[in-house]
């Protein structure tokens, strides 16, 4: 903003959170594996406090306190084989893949309005949305079990969201 330039900084804390229900039944249309449909919906929540910049070099920048909420539905289904013989007696192996569709519900989030103190009449209003809440996420996954009981897992997951483009991510445990 012509010869106004300041780097952002503040110390400040939000609240999030996240209530997650989803319902399925699982069935066996063979004896080679398993399929379960399931549905939902996710409500989550996200609140940032006021906060007013005023360390040495900082924008001095205010924005108002305030919560944003975000509800989606979701769909999916989730298919495992039934436990496969491996090369090493006694030993067993267990894939699944879930693919799924996220839908968000509410269409505005909320609005974050800010400014600076240094400029009069310096107010700005931005549409907040929550990233990633439509998305198609799918995930895909094999388990082994030992006869002693023990079951290294792996999973690769992504997900394809409008206007925020592609995940992709990945786990591993031993149980």
């Amino acid at each position: 903003m012509g010869s106004y330039a300041r780097t952002a900084e503040s110390d400040w804390t939000q609240v999030s959170g996240t209530t997650v229900v989803h319902a399925g039944y699982a069935f066996r249309p063979d004896e080679r594996f398993t399929l379960m449909p399931f549905a939902g919906a996710d409500v989550a929540f996200l609140h940032r406090p006021s906060i007013s910049e005023e360390k040495g070099r900082s924008a001095r920048l205010e924005t108002d306190a305030q919560t944003f909420r975000s509800v989606r539905t979701v769909f999916g289904l989730k298919a495992e084989t039934a436990d496969i013989a491996t090369a090493s007696p006694g030993y067993t192996a267990r894939g699944n893949v879930s693919p799924a569709f996220n839908h968000e519900l509410l269409k505005h989030a909320g609005d974050m309005t800010a400014r600076f103190t240094e400029i009069t009449g310096g107010d700005f209003t931005t549409d907040v949305r929550f990233a990633a809440r439509s998305s198609i996420p799918a995930s895909a996954g094999i388990s082994f079990r030992s006869p002693e009981g023990t079951s290294p897992d792996s999973a690769l997951a992504s997900g394809i969201s409008s206007g925020n483009g592609t995940s992709v991510g990945g786990f591993g445990k031993v149980q």
